[in-house]
């Protein structure tokens, strides 16, 4: 998988060796997931009765 990621323009074989053992080894529920764990969209604050952004 490392080699297959470092294929791409740009990404080197650090920043995929990287990615394969930090973000792909990782199980995540569905895409919400993989955006909240990239820091792309807000994590949900469930304390209390709302579920908030």
């Amino acid at each position: 998988m490392v080699r297959l990621i470092s294929s791409v323009i740009g990404v080197g074989v650090e920043t995929a060796d990287m990615l394969v053992h930090e973000v792909l080894s990782r199980n995540l529920r569905d895409r919400k997931a993989v955006a909240r764990y990239a820091g792309l969209i807000g994590s949900p604050d469930e304390s209390g009765a709302r579920r908030r952004e």
